[in-house]
């Protein structure tokens, strides 16, 4: 049975490898009060379940500091699925995504009385880990004769966390492939 596993594994990891593009790119996060422009970098595996569409799983840092050095980071780690369209595997697509967001800020909590602190007198700061879910729309380029793919997204996301909320994210990224495009 272990061995059964075992290579399922390994034939899954290959197919990710195989299927995956690492992507760089800047974004703005817009969450409450905090407004900033950051970058993102990520890797998007990709699973074909047909000719065109994907199953994704997708793991990052996103990083972010505003005009008040207060920072954002956090590791999103999401699946979701990607469905082109025109049924290409290029040009316009939707992917729903869902998963969970590790994460950490250096944004200070209030309440109606002001700054919020703990019994010491250390600031609090808002918690950004927990689940998260959105929607992302883009163009995926792939040229033919080339190996340049760009993605050009917007998407949305809405973390679960207490403080947060709400995030926008403009990413306009270039994807590039592990694997050698087919002749």
């Amino acid at each position: 049975m272990t061995k059964k596993i075992f290579c399922l594994l390994i034939i899954c990891s290959l197919t990710f490898f195989f299927q995956s593009y690492g992507q760089v790119g800047i974004g703005y996060a817009r969450l409450k009060d905090f407004k900033a422009l950051g970058f993102n970098t990520f890797l998007n595996f990709s699973l074909p379940v047909s000719e065109s569409n994907y199953v994704t799983l997708e793991g990052g840092l996103q990083y972010f500091k505003n005009s008040y050095d207060e920072e954002l980071a956090y590791i999103p780690i999401l699946v979701g699925y990607k469905y082109t369209l025109n049924q290409t595997g290029t040009g316009f697509y939707i992917e729903p995504h869902a998963g969970y967001a590790f994460g950490e800020s250096t944004i200070q909590t209030y309440d109606e009385y002001g700054i919020i602190s703990d019994g010491n007198g250390n600031l609090i700061y808002q918690k950004v880990k927990g689940p998260m879910a959105g929607l992302g729309f883009g163009y995926f380029i792939a040229p033919e004769t080339s190996r340049m793919r760009m993605n050009i997204e917007i998407r949305y996301q809405h973390s679960f966390a207490k403080d947060p909320g709400d995030a926008m994210f403009l990413r306009v990224t270039r994807a590039f492939s592990f694997k050698k495009k087919n002749e």
